[in-house]
């Protein structure tokens, strides 16, 4: 075939069969030479070479989708691909978050990580210096630093550390009555409010900290008191403010003279009274910014979401991105996969399942991506027939025969109350009767299906349609 394009001389292509398609492609996308190049630089290199054939471009197109190699390595173009969730609460201690932060550099104290603990509604943060990460030691601190001073929560969020998967720290959470909830895995977005501390933590410290960075849990509590005592933008208000109703008292106050005010109160009652009214309208500030900052951070969010729908059954890649020691991660192949949607617990939250044998993991969509190679799962079944089993039809003549018509007579055959009423078996039905009837519930008389002696109507080979007349399924 004679080929021609602007600014090239024309040549000529041979025109290949379909057997030969997949050898060519090869050699222009998976070869060494060619190093798996995307859609359209594999086309561009497919009109450079002396081969041509039918819709060349929708195959290479579909080739280079299929590529298990390429859908282990690229990301996808959007990395948000699913909205926004928001959890607002409306009481202080409601719900807290916990985090751990680090390795630092040991200090005198032996100390190398920290425990940083948060508070949904109030912002009050607290931060622990601790030699050791261990579920243990976590949980110690929780409760002697923690829920001593504040109270038990009514929920407790954190990641899937192995600190707080333990069951040491499950047995604390259930002791205290605390119900226990976790970010979905390798997406620290869904704790995106400590880990946001987090990097508040590292900025303070390095503006206060020796070169040798080895007194850095020195200035943990200056830290926590400058940003228990700053407004936070979602409430508006000091977060020390929110839970002990007045502002920190900081070396300025204490210089000058404090400031007559003309509602001091005198008596302790008074006080308490006043003390309750502040807090009630600073709670209800609060509760009013933070709907608003909700409402706001999800639009800001929402508009950069390209968003990607699952559904059951549908096959996957799963981004699992982890440090491994010797291992480069800037040239790693960190998708992996096929993995298998099992099931759709929330419009972000997803179960999947990536072999018949184990067990399925609860990730989040944006760390999914569409898997489009040719792998299939011969064990996953969306209906499965062996859970399927028949079920009986109600005997409708309990319901008919006790009612009357506009003459009072009797409905069904006018007969008498007391009167028992003959029930021909199935078999001595005669041909007639049998269209009349089929013709009453809609079933063709052709079809040669009866109905058993014990009342159930078994399912035909069409009857896949009809899965609410004649099977229901076992869950």
């Amino acid at each position: 075939m004679k080929w021609k394009e602007a600014a090239r001389p024309v040549r000529w292509k041979i025109c290949v069969p379909g057997s030969l398609i997949d050898p060519i492609l090869w050699y222009l996308h998976d070869a060494r030479t060619c190093g798996h190049p995307g859609i359209k630089k594999t086309y561009e290199k497919a009109n450079l070479c002396p081969f041509y054939w039918r819709n060349m471009q929708d195959t290479i197109k579909l080739y280079v989708n299929q590529c298990e190699i390429c859908g282990e390595r690229k990301d996808p173009r959007f990395k948000k691909r699913h909205g926004l969730k928001s959890y607002v609460v409306g009481a202080p201690f409601e719900r807290i978050a916990t985090d751990i932060a680090g390795p630092f550099p040991i200090t005198e104290n032996k100390n190398k990580y920290i425990l940083v603990v948060t508070d949904y509604f109030t912002k009050l943060t607290e931060i622990y210096p601790m030699p050791y990460m261990q579920a243990k030691t976590v949980a110690d601190i929780l409760v002697r630093a923690w829920i001593k001073r504040y109270g038990c929560p009514a929920e407790l969020h954190s990641d899937q550390g192995r600190q707080y998967e333990s069951l040491i720290f499950k047995e604390m959470c259930k002791l205290l009555e605390i119900n226990k909830t976790r970010t979905t895995s390798l997406h620290p977005w869904s704790d995106g409010m400590v880990e946001r501390m987090n990097r508040t933590v590292n900025d303070m410290l390095s503006k206060y900290i020796q070169k040798h960075q080895k007194d850095w849990d020195l200035h943990l509590d200056f830290i926590t008191m400058a940003y228990n005592s700053t407004p936070h933008e979602s409430t508006g208000l000091t977060p020390h403010r929110m839970v002990f109703g007045r502002e920190i008292t900081f070396p300025l106050e204490i210089l000058t003279e404090p400031l007559e005010c003309q509602d001091e109160t005198h008596f302790i009652s008074e006080y308490v009274t006043q003390l309750d009214i502040y807090l009630n309208e600073a709670h209800e500030f609060a509760r009013i910014n933070i709907k608003a900052a909700a409402e706001r951070q999800k639009i800001n969010y929402d508009t950069k979401v390209r968003p990607v729908e699952y559904n059951i059954g549908d096959l996957v890649w799963r981004n699992q991105k982890k440090n491994i020691p010797g291992i480069k991660a800037k040239i790693a192949r960190h998708w992996t996969g096929p993995w298998i949607i099992m099931d759709k617990l929330s419009d972000v939250t997803f179960e999947v399942k990536c072999s018949k044998n184990k067990p399925a993991v609860v990730v989040h969509g944006d760390i999914l991506k569409p898997y489009l190679g040719n792998k299939k799962f011969s064990w996953f079944k969306r209906s499965n027939e062996s859970d399927q089993r028949l079920v009986e039809f109600p005997d409708l003549t309990q319901f008919t025969t006790g009612f009357e018509n506009d003459d009072g007579a009797m409905s069904g055959n006018n007969q008498p109350e007391n009167s028992e009423r003959e029930i021909e078996h199935p078999s001595e039905l005669s041909e007639d009767s049998e269209n009349k009837d089929g013709a009453q519930l809609g079933v063709s008389s052709s079809d040669e299906t009866t109905i058993p002696d014990s009342g159930t109507r078994p399912a035909r080979s069409n009857a896949g349609n009809r899965d609410h007349l004649t099977c229901a399924k076992i869950h």
